[in-house]
């Protein structure tokens, strides 16, 4: 009789595994999304967290790294709800590292969603392929549990184009011929060069 109790034992244990801590092949996945921007154009990058697991996601803890000479981090904010408040952040630019995390009640029980967006502004020259590497510190589930397995995929900007360009140079080089131009036009700079 022990021997056939062990022996159901060890055949549910795997199964209870899988129930309390996910499936191993699939694992919670924090990612960071990939945008092609130009240089020094800046816009919103994702970072969803895929294959929530039946025991749910409530909480995260993330550092995402990436080269300073190539992104800027500008900010940190909220993504999907129950995640829609906004995260705790710390953006360390000279280490080329934002630290990022938050805590919900009770979040969802399957599927995907963004618990955060990243704003950066390419720094880099057209051609750059710079990583945005995520590194989970901790990823909790509705009871407060570590959540395993889990993985990351880390996301890209690459650079497209060169910088916007600005034309204030071309205002500060026309100006002075634009307000003579206006003055003639208006009668006020007469043909022997002296105002009237």
């Amino acid at each position: 009789m022990r021997v056939a109790i062990l022996a159901l034992l060890a055949t549910l244990l795997p199964l209870w595994q899988t129930a309390a801590h996910g499936d191993s092949a699939n694992p919670t996945v924090v990612q960071v999304g990939s945008r092609p921007r130009a240089a020094g154009g800046a816009g919103r990058v994702a970072i969803p967290v895929t294959n929530i697991p039946p025991a749910g996601l409530s909480g995260y803890n993330v550092t995402i790294s990436f080269d300073r000479k190539a992104v800027k981090v500008e900010s940190v904010s909220s993504g999907e709800a129950p995640f829609d408040g906004p995260p705790i952040a710390n953006i360390d630019d000279d280490n080329g590292v934002v630290l990022l995390a938050s805590v919900v009640a009770s979040g969802p029980t399957s599927g995907s969603l963004a618990v955060a967006r990243l704003t950066v502004t390419a720094r880099g020259r057209s051609g750059d392929s710079v990583a945005l590497m995520p590194t989970i510190n901790e990823l909790i589930d509705n009871d407060l549990n570590d959540i395993a397995p889990r993985d990351v995929v880390a996301g890209s900007i690459t650079i497209t184009g060169p910088p916007p360009r600005s034309w204030t140079w071309v205002l500060w080089l026309l100006a002075p011929l634009l307000l003579a131009a206006a003055a003639w036009a208006l009668g006020r700079w007469p043909a022997n060069g002296k105002a009237q």
